[in-house]
């Protein structure tokens, strides 16, 4: 069974207290179901909608998010709980965050980046935050998805796109999923995919390009109970129909 859970240190905790000086109301739990997020919930450069699991182009996305809601049935779920189906998504394409706050804003600490990354990111991730390892251009719509994810407790999608050095569109498609106790989230895992109607991505050089341009095309929260409300059934990453290869990053 694939643990994602056994790539990490078993204690990943966040004092309560440290939300409040995010701006987070610690008298106000967070629920799955999105209840304190209106159809509309501007972040930042990104505007999140209400969306539905159908909305996530990959099956296996879709499988990872399954698993994560079936979780997540009486609020969110704990992180050493999720152990998706066997062949359900390769960890090789996760990353796992802490949640931290540091200079009271929202900070997130590299646990886990799986080895299909590394090529596209040189640079090594463990133990250094997001605003450490991403460029600045793009953290405003990194750091909406990912603060939007912890506000609300729901799992974030989002769609970015950048052009390659022929012109070709490229798509980084990324997942959120949060995990935490008590309605405060803790730990977030990312599923991140690439995707290009040509097949091919130049991994080495598909961040700058992202650097010098990127659009947003989707942007939305996902309740854990629409989605098992939706009757998803589990189904492995290998039944997915054939994407192209530049897909998995």
């Amino acid at each position: 069974m694939l643990s994602v859970g056994r790539y990490l240190p078993r204690e990943c905790r966040l004092p309560a207290s440290t939300y409040s000086a995010a701006g987070l109301d610690s008298n106000k739990p967070l629920t799955p179901g999105c209840k304190d997020a209106g159809p509309h919930g501007r972040d930042g450069p990104l505007n999140f909608e209400n969306g539905t699991i159908h909305s996530v182009r990959s099956a296996s996305q879709r499988a990872l998010a399954a698993s994560w809601a079936r979780l997540g049935k009486q609020g969110l779920p704990s992180f050493e709980q999720f152990d998706p189906e066997p062949g359900i998504h390769d960890p090789k394409q996760l990353v796992v965050w802490k949640v931290e706050v540091n200079d009271g804003r929202l900070d997130f600490r590299a646990l886990y980046r799986g080895s299909s990354l590394d090529e596209a990111f040189n640079e090594g991730w463990a133990g250094k935050t997001l605003r450490e390892v991403s460029p600045p251009s793009l953290q405003p719509a990194i750091f909406a998805t990912s603060e939007h994810c912890v506000s609300t407790g729901c799992a974030i999608y989002t769609v970015l796109r950048t052009y390659d050095g022929a012109g070709f569109p490229v798509e980084l498609e990324r997942l959120l999923l949060p995990f935490g106790k008590s309605g405060r989230v803790k730990i977030i895992v990312a599923s991140l995919q690439l995707t290009s109607p040509e097949g091919t991505v130049e991994r080495r050089t598909i961040a700058r390009d992202f650097e010098a341009h990127t659009e947003a095309v989707v942007s939305i929260r996902i309740s854990a109970a629409s989605i098992n409300k939706s009757s998803l059934k589990p189904m492995a990453a290998s039944a997915e129909p054939a994407r192209p290869a530049a897909q998995r990053p």
